[in-house]
């Protein structure tokens, strides 16, 4: 077998001569079933929160086509980098840049996944935070002047006891119960959304917005949109994970896991426009970052029902969300399997950063933005496109037509070339349009 020096590195390329190497066949694992919800579940969230926000920005028509687009793009990202996890048979970013690139590439995207997945948790604990305390005092009876000044334990003690065991689960297959759990609880938060819109259009109809009033809010929205849609960060681990026998209808373990990230990118694209149109009718100009703040401002009856719901989608999302940075902090750190006890350190230690900066950054649209337009664009396009380039190139130099099963059409290797640019001037112009708009210049 030919090695290849990059970077200083020598990788060694994966041997596909057969398509049973390819394939890799594996009779048990995460079924079709239990990783589509463990996708819907890692899509849908907290990114849920800011949907409506972004559809007042960029109108009602802006928003689709943008949404849209969004879901392209992530659908492209997404089949990249499947195909990148099944060539390499690697679980990890950083592993499958190491082995097609070597260290330097590792590096990054072990940092990337990080900080990205700090921003996605962190916005996740925000909302879980303010749930127990609105419910401690609503339902608790407690002041809520002595819960604020108490938050800092109190929302430890809400992080050990909910978020720090789930994340300490073996696999990712072994959060699937609580993945359906959270699809249960959104449904309810959905149901709501799409009443309160009807009944003010049959009421009242506000002003609604069809295209962006603003043209530097379409490259924010973008990126929110963007990290609302990202499953990729578990792509590679769910790929590892998944069963697949010999008897199958799938013709490849790539066809397989992209039915799957394909059906639940479109349902959760459907289902964030129908939400935040609906949130948007209900509440137009009045619209707010965290949806939740507006039932609050309303005072609405079943508001505590509704915290109480969404505080369940958060506490069954976020070890769904943490999990791939907390398997790759122990793959650095070790080189043996993990044992419960590692497990629980690692996610101690993870769940109280989160508190921490969740305690300091407490506005939704603010993370989501940024975490979009850094981590999430590198990790939803950029690396997995640059990944399947260096795929094809091994590939076809080979002619393996095992491995050439797995590639897809031929215009694929130039669409990576111009996702990885687009998205990049996109994050850029976000970067730039958000940090003016915290500084209030023009």
């Amino acid at each position: 077998m030919s090695k290849t020096i990059i970077q200083g590195t020598v990788v060694t390329p994966p041997n596909l001569d057969s398509e049973e190497a390819v394939n890799e066949y594996k009779d048990t694992g995460a079924t079709f079933q239990s990783t589509f919800i463990n996708v819907v579940n890692t899509i849908i969230g907290a990114g849920i929160l800011s949907i409506p926000s972004s559809i007042h920005g960029t109108g009602l028509i802006g928003s689709l086509l943008l949404l849209v687009m969004a879901c392209l793009f992530s659908i492209c990202g997404a089949f990249f980098l499947i195909v990148s996890a099944v060539y390499t048979k690697k679980d990890s970013y950083g592993d499958i840049g190491q082995t097609l690139y070597g260290t330097t590439v590792r590096n990054i995207s072990i940092i990337t996944l990080i900080l990205y997945e700090v921003g996605v948790s962190t916005a996740y604990s925000v909302i879980l935070f303010e749930q127990v305390l609105d419910l401690l005092s609503v339902w608790g009876g407690f002041n809520s002047a002595t819960l604020w000044r108490n938050r800092w334990w109190i929302t430890y003690v809400a992080t050990l006891l909910f978020s720090v065991p789930l994340l300490c689960m073996k696999s990712l297959d072994s959060l699937r119960y609580t993945s359906f759990g959270a699809v249960l609880c959104i449904f309810l938060f959905v149901c709501i959304s799409i009443y309160l819109g009807v009944t003010q259009l049959v009421k009242e109809p506000l002003h609604y917005n069809l295209f962006p009033s603003d043209s530097s809010q379409t490259a924010v929205s973008m990126t929110i949109f963007s990290s609302a849609l990202c499953f990729h960060t578990n792509i590679p681990k769910m790929v590892r994970e998944l069963k697949y026998p010999k008897a199958t209808r799938f013709a490849t373990k790539v066809h397989k896991m992209f039915r799957i990230g394909t059906t639940a990118a479109i349902s959760c694209t459907s289902l964030y426009y129908i939400v935040g149109a609906f949130a948007y009718f209900a509440f137009g100009n009045e619209i707010a970052g965290n949806l939740l703040t507006n039932f609050q401002h309303k005072g609405f009856w079943y508001l505590e029902i509704v915290k109480f719901a969404y505080a369940l989608v958060v506490i069954f999302s976020n070890p769904v969300i943490a999990f791939p940075s907390v398997y790759v902090i122990d793959k650095v750190l070790f080189k043996d399997e993990r044992n419960w006890r590692r497990r629980l350190a690692e996610s101690l230690l993870w769940c109280t950063v989160i508190w921490f900066i969740a305690t300091l950054v407490p506005q939704l649209d603010v993370v989501f933005s940024f975490t979009g337009a850094t981590g999430g664009i590198l990790l939803l396009y950029v690396l997995p496109s640059y990944f399947y380039i260096a795929i094809v190139k091994r590939v076809r130099k080979k002619a393996n037509s095992a491995a050439l099963s797995l590639l897809g059409p031929s215009w694929l290797y130039w669409a990576a070339h111009c996702l990885i640019v687009a998205t990049l001037i996109e994050g850029c112009i976000s970067i730039v349009t958000q940090i003016k708009k915290l500084t209030g210049s023009s």
